[in-house]
């Protein structure tokens, strides 16, 4: 279990559907999106935000997925925005659909030390 001190919030990692961050956004969040495999509520968003922790970012960086994504000039362009998400199994679209008002319509994902096309 991780502590957030900001927000109080206990996370358990046997408890939790996904959660990523961003390595190099130009917003420099510090910021780890968590979605919960039992939500609290069926109505309204239940995914929450944590502040960035040694401890959970780490758990994610050694037990998740590095990914990027970026926009249609990919081959030539430079505006890649990379990141992890925990577990591997679960990525999903969630950081492109934030990433997309910059113009970003590609996600990939790392795996056996090469870049694939989520």
């Amino acid at each position: 279990m991780f502590n957030n001190n900001e927000r109080d919030k206990m996370i358990d990692v046997n408890n939790v559907e996904y959660m990523w961050f961003w390595d190099n956004d130009h917003r420099k969040s510090n910021s780890i999106f968590v979605s919960p495999k039992n939500p609290p509520s069926l109505e309204g968003e239940n995914n929450f935000v944590v502040e960035k922790s040694s401890d959970l970012t780490k758990l994610i960086k050694s037990k998740g997925v590095r990914f990027y994504t970026c926009d249609d000039d990919y081959k030539d362009g430079d505006d890649f925005r990379y990141g992890y998400f925990y577990p591997p199994k679960k990525l999903d679209f969630d950081p492109m659909d934030q990433m997309e008002g910059d113009g970003h319509c590609h996600m990939f994902y790392k795996e056996e030390g090469r870049y694939k096309a989520l």
